[in-house]
Formats: C-alpha cells, structure tokens, sequence
C-alpha cells in the first residue's frame, strides 16, 4: 500500500487544476482564432468579384438583405451531381419562381473557372431554363473560387484526365449571410430544401 501525504495531495491537485487551466487557455485560443479566421475570410469573400453568365460583374455583397441558396458546379461534370444539383434549382426555381430574382437568388459557383466562361456557363444555365435575372452562374478568379468552396466546406480532388471531382454541397442563406442548413446529397429532397426556404424567407 503505497501512502501519500497531504503535501503530496495538494501538490498534486495543484499540478491537475494547472494543466486544467492549461488545456482552457489553448481552447479558447483555438475558438478565438477560428472566429477571426472566419471573419476574415467572410470580409474577404464577401468583397470578391465574380462574373456571371451574362458577362456581369458579381459579389456576394449584392444579395445582402436577400435569401441565397448556392451550389458548386462544373459545366462539364465528369459525373452526375452536378446534374442533380442544378435539377434541384430548377425544381426551386418552378415552385418559388415568384421569390426569383426578388428576395431569393440562387447562385451557381464553377469549381472550375479556367475553363467555365460566362459563354459556357451560359450554355449550361440555359439547358436548365435557368432564369437570367435570378439564378447566376458564377466564375472568377482561381482564388475567390477556393476562398468560397473552403468557407463552405467543399473539398475536391483532381482526377487522372485532369478534371475534378468535388464534394455536392448547397448551402442555404439567410438574409443577414448567416449559414441556415447544408445539403450534402445531390439527392437531398428539393422539397425539404423548399420548405426550409419559406421559413425564412416570409
């Protein structure tokens, strides 16, 4: 039976409460430096300029006061989700073509903007009978486009041919840009991503 003295408990606890106090201060470091790190990329974001598949300039400070529910895309999708996500707008701009263009946009970004131009993703958007004055298809700067699939959390991979193969994400914002849901599912329900839509929006 190995006895420990008093001294020796309250140094103990002593060492435990401090190495407790340690780990507190390094949390909070961490959560502090997360939120200025995400502030700063939302500034950075949010002053990036973008063209859409009218040829017009485009940054996310133009929907302030608006709901936006946005994509990430390739016109020439090696696979099928990008297809399922832009039927997913189209299935919300049919049953919301009243809000379109008004209080709710719905904002389409290429993953690839080297070869996605205005003329090409505007080809795209009008397979989809994609309304021009509210539904934008975005490409830009190689570095605008990565600051916004990492604020959102969209990875990717560059396949063998050179294409690339991403995470499905659409995102839904509310009027003050404040993240409301994520739909990772190129199948997700558009229903449910309707409804989630008019709880906001009204």
């Amino acid at each position: 039976m190995v006895c420990i003295s008093m001294e020796g408990r309250g140094i103990f606890n002593r060492q435990k409460r401090k190495r407790i106090v340690i780990a507190l201060i390094i949390a909070l470091i961490s959560i502090v430096t997360t939120a200025s790190l995400y502030k700063h990329v939302r500034a950075e974001s949010q002053n990036d300029i973008f063209i859409n598949q009218n040829g017009k300039e485009v940054s996310l400070s133009d929907f302030n006061g608006k709901v936006v529910l946005m994509d990430f895309i390739q016109a020439e999708c090696p696979r099928r989700g990008c297809n399922l996500l832009s039927l997913q707008f189209l299935k919300v701009q049919l049953l919301l073509k009243n809000r379109i263009g008004k209080d709710l946009f719905l904002l389409s970004v290429s993953i690839e903007p080297e070869t996605d131009s205005p003329e090409i993703l505007k080809t795209y958007a009008e397979k989809y009978k994609a309304d021009p004055n509210g539904w934008f298809f975005l490409t830009g700067a190689n570095k605008a486009i990565e600051r916004l699939m990492k604020k959102y959390g969209v990875t990717w991979v560059e396949l063998k041919d050179g294409s690339l193969s991403h995470k499905t994400i659409t995102v839904l914002l509310d009027r003050q840009e404040r993240l409301v849901n994520t739909y990772i599912n190129p199948q997700a329900d558009a229903e449910a991503i309707i409804r989630d839509i008019r709880a906001i929006i009204d």
